[in-house]
């Protein structure tokens, strides 16, 4: 029955036993599956893709994507020339994995030209990308143009939100202290202290570093950054590691600012409310149709 063409389900029906069972079976005899049956229809199909596929004239190799010969035989000329892979695909813009690939299938020298060169191709793609993607950073930075008052009002919100100090249930502080290490969050915050009215005098700065670091320099610098007429408290120092897995060290490390506003219960109260009402607006909002 199963050289006949029938299924082992079929079979089990038919005889009314289990499937698992005629399994067994057909494993312990060797009894192997009939090669699979296809329609008319399918192997007419089959056939007229494999027709259409000889046709083509515009891949002459498997995986050229189009490619024209001609790219090829400029790669291996440019290759033939000292030139490096990564240099070739940046010149004649194709990925590097093609240009790879073709050399692979042509039996094209890979290493002839030696590793310094290799590497400096390699060095030379990366800083061209980079700097694409740094000019594009720029790009997006100057489409912010002037922010209104009220958007440093909802951009400071969300700052302190996110990186400042925030009641709990257990605690029900109320107290404005916003911590970072990123001088431009820091910077930012100060600008929406000075919108909704917080005088400097009522501020106070404190750095938080670890105790290895050059302690000193850390708070002249997070000092000039600022501004000299804030006062600064005593730093709080962390333990240090022996065995740190962390990169901020060195000389360009100066741990993290602290701004604490005294008497700022209403304005931890302003704060909350309105990232409260920045989050019921996303979440109510209908998302745009992209």
């Amino acid at each position: 029955m199963r050289r006949a063409g029938m299924t082992k389900a079929a079979i089990a029906a038919e005889l009314g036993i289990h499937p698992k069972t005629l399994q067994g079976w057909f494993r312990q005899d060797g009894v192997a599956a009939p090669p699979p049956q296809r329609s008319p229809e399918v192997l007419a199909r089959e056939a007229a893709r494999a027709a259409r596929r000889a046709q083509r004239t515009g891949r002459p190799f498997p995986g050229s994507r189009g490619h024209a010969p001609e790219l090829r035989e400029q790669a291996a000329a440019m290759r033939r020339d000292g030139v490096g892979r990564a240099e070739i695909a940046r010149r004649l813009e194709i990925g590097a994995s093609t240009v790879a690939r073709w050399f692979r299938q042509g039996g094209v020298p890979g290493n002839h030209i030696g590793r310094a060169a290799a590497a400096e191709g390699v060095r030379r793609t990366v800083a061209e990308r980079w700097a694409h993607q740094d000019a594009e950073q720029v790009r997006w930075g100057e489409a912010v143009g002037q922010l209104t008052d009220r958007e440093v009002l909802l951009v400071g919100a969300a700052l302190y939100w996110a990186e400042g100090a925030k009641a709990k249930p257990w605690r029900r502080s109320q107290k404005v202290v916003f911590i970072n290490s990123d001088v431009t969050m820091i910077q930012v915050f100060l600008r929406y202290l000075a919108l909704v009215g917080v005088s400097r005098a009522d501020i106070t700065c404190w750095v938080s570093i670890h105790e290895s670091a050059d302690v000193a320099a850390a708070t002249a610098a997070w000092r000039r950054d600022v501004g000299e007429d804030l006062a600064f408290n005593a730093p709080q120092l962390k333990r240090h590691n022996a065995s740190p897995h962390r990169h901020n060290t060195g000389v360009d490390y100066r741990g993290c600012l602290a701004i604490y506003v005294r008497r700022g219960a209403a304005l931890y109260r302003r704060l909350a409310g309105t990232w409260q009402g920045v989050a019921e607006q996303c979440r109510t909002a209908r998302s745009p149709v992209v």
